[in-house]
């Protein structure tokens, strides 16, 4: 995903160590949020704590959230959120294995 941010790949939760100290785009369930931190499920099935952005807010309405953030050290933290009332989390998990695999050149720019 290219933004006014810079480029900005997309991931799963499994992925996340590859990734310390960068900005990614994470699509995920909503397990929990009490308006600070959040559980959510990626595509990959692994659960994750986000903290919420500055300030929190109102918990996540939606079951699915686009979730752009920075990992650091293992952690990740919200900078935006987009809601999704409905998402194939199979289907997309079918699509992160071919934009970070065989496609991979198609998809993040090379260094």
């Amino acid at each position: 995903m290219a933004t006014a941010m810079g480029y900005i790949p997309r991931i799963a939760c499994g992925d996340m160590s590859q990734y310390d100290g960068k900005m990614v785009t994470l699509m995920a369930q909503v397990v929990s949020d009490d308006g600070n931190v959040a559980q959510v499920k990626s595509a990959d099935g692994t659960t994750i704590s986000v903290q919420r952005a500055e300030g929190g807010g109102n918990p996540y309405s939606s079951p699915y959230v686009e979730i752009v953030g920075k990992i650091m050290s293992g952690m990740f933290t919200e900078i935006k959120c987009t809601a999704w009332n409905e998402c194939d989390m199979e289907q997309y998990a079918k699509m992160l294995e071919l934009q970070n695999g065989q496609f991979r050149g198609l998809f993040h720019p090379s260094k």
